[in-house]
């Protein structure tokens, strides 16, 4: 869900309306940078040896600006899976081996850094993954369709909505919430909208999010706490979708109309904090690794 959010809204727009910091965002917008795996910087090794065994340098460089060593390094390399120090010049990896091998990159002006048996992995990018929407769907009422889910049709939505909301995670936050409904593969051939919502509950709010995580359908009463009316104007980047001739909200709200009400009316009435928000993201995380297992 935030990736997807990330990708249509400002992130200066995300940290002041989300109740969790930038930098949450921007591994809940679930792009990885993954980069020296350190709780902290490690400690400033003394002298490194002298001598040093045969290792492949990048052209032209003679000194390294950060060398770590005594580190457990993935290289994602066949030739060379693991090795325990790498040199870095100007932000790039210009040698991998062990301390002896990198050695000849140390001047004087280098920082050496113990990793203490601590790992390096390469710096993987997921420009756009989902582990927080995999996170909300683990604990949200499941409306995908088969084979992942039950849903094919409106009125099983519809009970499956109305179950969730006899759940205490609805009670607690006040709202009855579901993910992954596809109107390509509902029955219907259509998206739910306020009034199947409305058969769930008139006086609980409902937010249900589109598999794909770009729209969205609310029910009456969370249009009513939204303040979206017939007179509301489509927001920038975003569309407030109408019932048939009139300008009344049907309750389908595509891109930044459906992330603006879940950034400030759903977020903020659940109270969402950072640590919810880590867990959702864990969870996310452990419903990838389960599926991955499967398929491997």
């Amino acid at each position: 869900m935030i990736n997807d959010i990330c990708c249509n809204l400002p992130l200066k727009l995300l940290s002041e309306k989300f109740l969790v910091p930038r930098r949450l965002f921007l591994l809940g917008a679930g792009s990885f940078a993954a980069t020296v795996a350190l709780s902290n910087r490690g400690e400033t090794a003394g002298a490194m040896p002298t001598s040093a065994s045969p290792v492949a340098l990048a052209q032209g460089v003679t000194t390294a600006d950060t060398i770590y060593v005594n580190g457990i390094v993935v290289t994602v390399n066949d030739n060379q899976p693991e090795a325990s120090a790498i040199a870095v010049k100007d932000g790039i990896i210009v040698a991998v081996g062990d301390a002896v091998a990198v050695a000849p990159l140390q001047s004087a002006t280098t920082q050496v850094i113990d990793l203490q048996g601590k790992t390096v992995v390469p710096g993987f990018i997921d420009p756009h993954g989902h582990l927080f929407q995999q996170g909300i769907a683990a604990v949200v009422a499941n409306l995908l369709p088969p084979p992942d889910g039950p849903i094919d049709d409106i009125p099983k939505l519809v009970d499956a909505l109305k179950a969730w909301g006899e759940t205490p995670a609805a009670a607690q936050i006040g709202w009855i919430l579901g993910n992954g409904y596809d109107d390509s593969q509902l029955k219907e051939q259509r998206h739910p909208t306020r009034d199947d919502l409305d058969q769930v509950s008139t006086e609980m709010p409902i937010a249900i999010f589109h598999q794909s995580g770009h729209l969205g359908v609310l029910n009456s009463r969370a249009l009513e706490l939204a303040g979206i009316t017939a007179d509301t104007a489509n927001p920038d980047g975003g569309i407030i979708r109408r019932r048939a001739g009139s300008s009344e909200p049907d309750g389908v709200l595509e891109e930044s109309a459906f992330h603006e009400v879940l950034l400030t009316t759903v977020a903020g009435a659940a109270n969402i904090t950072a640590a919810d928000a880590i867990n959702i993201v864990k969870k996310g995380a452990w419903w990838c690794r389960k599926v991955l297992k499967g398929l491997l």
